[in-house]
């Protein structure tokens, strides 16, 4: 008796995988969105070699990134709430919409929903807000798509959302970053040479 409700358990997992599957997989818009077509072969830097470029990412991980976006994208339409995508995701975001006539064109123009971008005002309500979106995307998106997202773009809101933040554009051709563990021991040590070279230079 215990087989045959587990086989039954099974089945009807297997029912509403298939139904999660074909909600999206066949869905119009869905396939719309998935054949997005980002890369210009003919421009030199594409738009997966720019979001690479911009971000310190490998090609590959662009990539990634860029299949990470189109789901979002979908969300956008199929989830019953406000929907906030991953730090990764939303760099995807903002160098799409650069691409204005991409953006609005090939892509907006098409969806039955309005695909705006709404920047935080700041303030705790605000971040209260956009962790509770965050939150809800991540259970949205196993829903519809059958699957944990990825935590290598898409994190736990304690990291999407940790405190300290501070992020900004910076020329690596004139500057070297480094992590600040790696940068503080530099210092150290830089601070203790100094002391030693003092000490003996006198």
């Amino acid at each position: 008796m215990a087989v045959a409700v587990e086989d039954a358990v099974v089945a009807v997992a297997a029912v509403e995988a298939e139904t999660t599957r074909t909600k999206y997989s066949d869905d119009p818009i869905w396939l719309r969105i998935n054949g997005l077509v980002f890369d210009d072969n003919s421009d030199s830097l594409t738009f997966s070699r720019r979001l690479a470029r911009d971000n310190g990412w490998s090609h590959w991980f662009a990539l990634e990134v860029i299949n990470e976006y189109k789901k979002f994208l979908y969300l956008m339409y199929v989830a019953e709430h406000p929907v906030t995508p991953s730090i990764e995701v939303d760099q995807a975001w903002h160098l799409h919409m650069i691409y204005t006539r991409h953006y609005w064109e090939e892509f907006a123009k098409h969806m039955p929903f309005k695909p705006h971008h709404g920047p935080t005002r700041g303030g705790l309500k605000e971040g209260e807000k956009y962790i509770e979106w965050y939150s809800k995307t991540l259970v949205s998106y196993k829903q519809t798509f059958n699957m944990n997202p990825p935590v290598n773009i898409w994190p736990d809101s304690s990291l999407r959302f940790r405190k300290g933040q501070t992020w900004q554009w910076v020329d690596t051709s004139q500057y070297l970053l480094l992590n600040n563990s790696v940068g503080y021991v530099l210092i150290i040590i830089g601070f203790l040479l100094f002391l030693f070279l003092d000490f003996f230079g006198h």
